[in-house]
């Protein structure tokens, strides 16, 4: 078996659907309300007193550092609120741990190393939970100025260990390597991430769920709510697998399974959900060795979601009408979340420029952006009829060819995501995603100025996609 191993974490990317129905298909709350009850809940990090822990920084994505000093003056520098704790391995190795959340969206993560200068302003908290389970193994080598990841971890209720436990042994006949319980009654489930050839759920990369005891919460929005809005926001539009893949489709991770077929997972799921509950993408490569990839995207008890990709099976009555993945964020004009046709339109006036020129004049700062934003209201006006989001833009003069590429950073719209870590033969968890209204501002600025970032490849030609602004920050 070869591991899943890069040092590619994540990236910001996008899919937001024609018409942006897919970001409006979040339940009762909009994506940027939810986002919003994490500022909330998980609040300013720097304040935080040394028995002080939100359970929404449980959802969070881990990843090893030669040295958390760079990390530590860059958020001082900038002014960013941080979290700091040191904690002991189970096998008595102490670590450091620093956790930031980027503030209006869902984005947590958390640095882990065995090198740390002390003191620091506010020191290393001894933490009473083990921040990474290592299980025996040598931590990661990676040289300096870059990541390595750890794992990907989830909240969830107390209730629901038994039922997540069953859930990934029945659909993918996998046991949890670590079962760990501390003093305060706080749970640890993990699969994966153990190193060994025989971990065929991810050898390399963990997947962790953190059961903690009810927590208090001034608002009532607690990890347990939001387990619960998840799961019923998910059941209401995921009922068969070509119906709505709503916008918390975004927040999934990843898992490679290059030497099995799709047809295995969704039989054992149909078993499991009577047939709802997931969506599958076809690759126009149904071998499953090249990108995009084949895959199915699934609600895990914990209401997020899990994709796999694989192999296509060889038999032409599998699912011939499934949704293709053309693996390029501008063929994502996604309609699978469309109640109905749009009526026809008349046209009238006032012309198409004028309302581009009232709204987002040609010559501001960030044009382009905010061309974005108002395309799919735009759009729906008579005189803006047959425009396309790649010609409205073109309204701006800072996305014009002669200045487009200076505004790559404004071609970031609708979710934080990660790269691909490995294709064909690899196995285990490639990625971890997570939806976000507003990336602009802030989880591509965040990327761009405090972590790692190499490349951008899959933007739109031009920064310009047919569905709203769309591209991937891919951190290293």
């Amino acid at each position: 078996t070869v591991d899943c191993v890069s040092p590619s974490p994540r990236r910001s990317a996008t899919s937001p659907g024609i018409n942006a129905t897919r970001e409006e298909a979040s339940g009762a709350l909009s994506l940027a309300e939810v986002e919003a009850i994490f500022d909330q809940e998980i609040g300013d990090l720097s304040t935080y007193a040394s028995d002080t822990y939100s359970g929404f920084l449980d959802y969070h994505f881990a990843a090893w550092a030669p040295s958390l000093d760079p990390y530590v003056a860059k958020f001082s520098a900038g002014g960013v609120p941080f979290l700091t704790r040191r904690f002991t391995d189970v096998d008595q190795r102490v670590y450091y741990s620093l956790t930031v959340h980027v503030q209006g969206s869902q984005l947590v993560v958390e640095l882990i190393s065995d090198v740390a200068t002390e003191p620091h302003e506010g020191g290393w908290v001894d933490s009473g939970d083990v921040r990474h389970f290592f299980q025996g193994r040598e931590p990661p080598f990676q040289v300096e100025g870059k990541l390595y990841p750890l794992h990907v971890s989830r909240a969830a209720n107390l209730s629901s260990v038994s039922t997540i436990v069953q859930f990934y042994k029945a659909l993918f006949d996998v046991s949890p390597n670590v079962d760990h319980t501390t003093s305060d009654g706080t749970r640890f489930i993990v699969f994966g991430g153990s190193g060994e050839a025989t971990d065929s759920f991810s050898s390399d990369v963990s997947l962790q769920f953190v059961f903690r005891p009810p927590p208090t919460s001034s608002s009532g929005h607690t990890t347990s709510w939001f387990q619960s809005y998840l799961l019923e926001s998910n059941q209401a539009y995921m009922t068969s697998y070509k119906s709505c893949w709503s916008i918390w489709g975004d927040d999934h991770v990843a898992i490679n399974y290059p030497t099995t077929t799709l047809d295995v997972f969704t039989s054992r799921l149909d078993g499991i959900t009577n047939g709802s509950g997931y969506h599958v993408f076809q690759s126009t490569d149904r071998t499953g060795a090249g990108y995009p990839p084949n895959s199915l995207y699934l609600v895990d008890p914990t209401g997020w979601q899990v994709q796999i990709t694989a192999a296509w099976p060889d038999d032409p009555s599998y699912l011939p009408d499934a949704d293709y993945d053309t693996g390029g964020f501008d063929g994502y004009c996604y309609d699978f979340c469309v109640d109905e046709p749009e009526a026809e339109p008349v046209v009238t006036t006032p012309t198409c420029t004028d309302l581009l020129e009232a709204e987002c004049p040609a010559a501001a700062n960030r044009c382009g952006t905010c061309v974005t934003k108002a395309w799919p209201r735009l759009r729906t006006q008579p005189s803006c009829t047959g425009r396309g989001h790649g010609e409205l833009i073109l309204h701006c003069d800072e996305m014009r060819p002669s200045t487009a590429a200076s505004t790559t950073a404004d071609a970031t719209d609708d979710a934080a995501d990660d790269d691909f870590l490995c294709v064909g033969d690899c196995m285990g968890i490639l990625k971890s995603t997570w939806a976000a209204s507003d990336p602009v501002n802030t989880t591509l600025y965040y990327l761009m100025k405090y972590l790692p970032v190499e490349s951008t490849p899959d933007s739109c030609p031009n920064q310009i996609c047919a569905c709203g602004s769309c591209g991937r920050t891919q951190m290293i």
